[in-house]
């Protein structure tokens, strides 16, 4: 599932992970997305049915020039139906000490920031070959103010007269049925991410007069994936895989002037963004001794985006 699109990080935590591959290069051959410059895919840990498993972490930071900081996850995996299915969570939240003062507003550490959030994943052998899986994650990411110095008041201050909060909700839901057979190997899945970003930006001025005003940008992103993949089996000189990938893509972006000591806020642009994407694609290499294997992929695609912006009263 790729995770965003023209949006930023989640910055999700790695909680219960199981690897990360860093994929260099063109992989439009391998994976939908169809990533140029190549594809950092984070692994999950999947649900265990075959043991009960529970473990917890508990962290302390302390930061220079700033405040201290904690973090806790824990994971729990529980296995179902006689060892035919689990299910297993993780939950956690952790807090970023800030460490910038804001000298015209008389406060200290303004950029502390915080991160909660979870995931649960399911699994389900069926028989014959044939398993579901589904899971659930959420995020959400609060910063207090902008991590950036501003001013003459030295190092690590601020002297803005508006504080820049901004949050970063990251929600994503997917599913998959799979098949395992003597030839190949079948998946199909399916997955929606939402993902939601406020910030507001100090823009004192902007009306002409010495008054805090502030500029509020917010951004919603959805995102719907489905895929199909039929890779070979065996263990034999060929390899080989097939797939077929489409996605919906809707970002709607807005903005506001206001004039915090009154005045009625003004609407800066709203703007939506379309990208529908579809793509064949497949890659077959042959090995022909232990030192030299000879791969050939290729990639049909289709592209269509379309913009429309209106309301602005500037």
């Amino acid at each position: 599932v790729p995770i965003t699109y023209s949006a930023p990080d989640p910055d999700l935590r790695l909680v219960d992970v199981d690897r990360v591959e860093v994929l260099r290069g063109p992989q439009g051959t391998l994976y939908g997305s169809g990533s140029i410059g190549g594809i950092v895919r984070v692994v999950t840990a999947k649900p265990d049915p075959t043991a009960f498993g529970a473990q917890a972490t508990v962290e302390a930071s302390a930061i220079q020039h700033g405040a201290q900081g904690t973090g806790v996850d824990a994971t729990l995996n529980i296995p179902l139906l006689d060892g035919r299915a689990a299910i297993r969570g993780s939950a956690y939240r952790d807090e970023r000490p800030g460490y910038i003062d804001n000298t015209r507003l008389g406060l200290k550490d303004v950029n502390y920031g915080q991160r909660s959030g979870g995931r649960v994943a399911a699994i389900v052998d069926l028989g014959d070959g044939w398993g579901l899986q589904g899971g659930l994650a959420h995020q959400s990411i609060n910063t207090r103010d902008s991590q950036y110095a501003q001013g003459r008041n030295g190092p690590l201050t601020r002297d803005a007269r508006v504080r820049e909060p901004h949050d970063n909700d990251f929600t994503e839901m997917s599913g998959s049925v799979s098949h395992a057979g003597e030839v190949a190997n079948l998946r199909v899945s399916a997955a929606f991410i939402d993902h939601s970003l406020q910030t507001r930006y100090d823009a004192t001025g902007a009306f002409g007069g010495t008054g805090p005003a502030a500029f509020d940008e917010d951004r919603s992103v959805d995102l719907s994936v489905a895929e199909a993949v039929l890779t070979s089996s065996g263990e034999g000189r060929l390899a080989w895989l097939l797939g077929a990938f489409a996605s919906q893509t809707n970002e709607i972006d807005k903005a506001k002037l206001s004039e915090l000591a009154g005045g009625p806020a003004r609407s800066v642009y709203r703007r939506r963004d379309n990208l529908s994407e579809g793509a064949l694609y497949g890659e077959a290499a042959y090995d022909i001794n232990k030192r030299f294997t000879v791969t050939v992929g290729g990639r049909l695609f289709a592209t269509r985006v379309s913009s429309e912006s209106d309301d602005f009263d500037l």
